[in-house]
Formats: C-alpha cells, sequence, structure tokens
C-alpha cells in the first residue's frame, strides 16, 4: 500500500516538472520570436533609400562672382517685378574703400574698385556712376568709371543679377574696360576710344547669348593729304572688310559741314 502511495507522489511531481517546463519553452519562443520581430524592424530602418536634395540653379557664392570679401545677404526680385520700383530700393555711396550697395538702407556689397578719381570730385561722387541696361534685360547695370571727365573712360561693369538682387562682376565687358552706350532701337552697345582730335575709333557690339561679339566698326583719321577721313568696317569671323569710305566737309571757320562718300583705293 505505501509502496503504491509513493508512486502516486512521484507521477505527481513529474507531471508537474514537465508542465513547468513547457510553460518555460514557451515564454523562451516568445520571447526569442518578440527579439527577432525588433532586430527585423530595426534593419529595415537602416537600410531605409537616402533622399537627395534637388541642385540649386543660383549663382555661385565666391569672391570673384561678388567682388566682395563675404558672401552678402541676398535680396531676390519676385517675379515680375517692376524694374523701376526694384531699383528705387539701391541708393550708393563712394569712399576710399570702393563703392557702397545699400538695399533700403541695409548695406548689401561693398564692391573693390578703384574710387581715387571719383573722389576727387567737388560733388557727391555717387553722381558720377552710370546706372544703364548694358544687356537689354531689363535691368539697369552698374558701371564705376575709373577717370572721369576725360576721354576714354575706363572702368569696371557689374552686371545686375535679379535671382540675388546684387551686382556682380561683369567679365565680359570688363574686357573692354571702356564705357559702352546701350542703343536700345537695336539692342546694340557702342564704346568710342579717341587718339587726339581728330583720330578716334567707334566700335559697335551686340550680344550673342552671354558673349559679346563685334559687329562694326568705323575710324576716323587724317590723310596723307591732310583731309579727314572716316573707313567704315564689317566684322566676320574670316576678317574685317571696309565697305565704305567718306571725307570730312569742313567749312572755312573749321567748323564740320558734314561727309561726301569716296571711292575705295
Amino acid at each position: 500500500m505505501k509502496k503504491a502511495v509513493l508512486c502516486a507522489l512521484c507521477g505527481l511531481v513529474l507531471a508537474g516538472c514537465a508542465e513547468k517546463s513547457d510553460s518555460s519553452m514557451e515564454s523562451v519562443n516568445e520571447t526569442t520570436e518578440t527579439t527577432t520581430v525588433q532586430v527585423t524592424t530595426e534593419a529595415q530602418e537602416t537600410t531605409e533609400p537616402e533622399t537627395t536634395e534637388p541642385e540649386t540653379t543660383e549663382p555661385e557664392a565666391t569672391d570673384e562672382y561678388y567682388g566682395y570679401s563675404d558672401a552678402p545677404p541676398t535680396f531676390p526680385v519676385p517675379e515680375g517685378a517692376d524694374p523701376a520700383e526694384v531699383m528705387s530700393h539701391y541708393t550708393f555711396k563712394v569712399d576710399e574703400n570702393g563703392v557702397w550697395v545699400y538695399y533700403d538702407g541695409t548695406t548689401a556689397q561693398l564692391l573693390d574698385v578703384d574710387t581715387a578719381k571719383l573722389l576727387d570730385y567737388d560733388g557727391d561722387p555717387a553722381e558720377l556712376l552710370y546706372h544703364e541696361d548694358y544687356n537689354f534685360d531689363g535691368w539697369d547695370d552698374l558701371f564705376v568709371p575709373e577717370i572721369i571727365f576725360r576721354p576714354n573712360t575706363a572702368g569696371e561693369y557689374f552686371r545686375f543679377e535679379p535671382r540675388l538682387g546684387l551686382f556682380v562682376i561683369w567679365q565680359e565687358l570688363n574686357d573692354v574696360s571702356l564705357h559702352a552706350v546701350p542703343n536700345e532701337s537695336d539692342k546694340t552697345l557702342t564704346i568710342s576710344s579717341r587718339a587726339n582730335a581728330v583720330d578716334h575709333k567707334v566700335t559697335t557690339y551686340e550680344w550673342i547669348g552671354d558673349e559679346l561679339s563685334a559687329v562694326s566698326w568705323e575710324q576716323q583719321y587724317q590723310g596723307s593729304d591732310g583731309e579727314i577721313y572716316i573707313n567704315y568696317y564689317l566684322c566676320s569671323s574670316s576678317g574685317d572688310v571696309l565697305y565704305k569710305r567718306e571725307k570730312a566737309l569742313i567749312g572755312d571757320d573749321g567748323g564740320w559741314l558734314g561727309t561726301e562718300e569716296v571711292n575705295i583705293e
């Protein structure tokens, strides 16, 4: 009888152990499944594709571009804005450091140019700056003369860039260096250079894209016979062509009466 009771007790203990073991395994399995899900999720998060920023089309802020030691603040022009109204926000001051540009009184730029001759002017030297549209895009650009009240006015050009609201170095025109007169009627620029009271040259340019190209030129000179002549040339890739010559008609008082065409010898 005692043996039977003892056997029964042993069976109960073994059953309880087995039950506990099964319960522990289930717990481990649940933990393992949960851990696996977490790891998988983390792996997915780390392998998501990286997003790239779209490329900007604004000009690069470089010293050469701005003509200024540090990249200045920008004042982008709203699309469709009236050029005259926009330019009314800008004022200029000339001192020994260069030309200061202000937008509604806020310092926008310091243009690094030689202003020594401008400062010799008795009035406000800012009055001597040229505000003209040299590329016919509707916006006034800037020419800073380095000599004043003399022929062959040399200086530096700055193009107004509406995307920035700033004046930027204009190397294409600075290669010419002399002041240009814009002709709105045919979208050309006229640049004059004078050697003396008689001899001078006038060159006409036009824009082909962003490149300045000479179209024609004329040269006034004194011939070996003492008369004053004007030669007219057309420019081409194969060479300049002389197509007309005129002789100046001078009155007895030395006044200019006009010209008459003469044969090209």
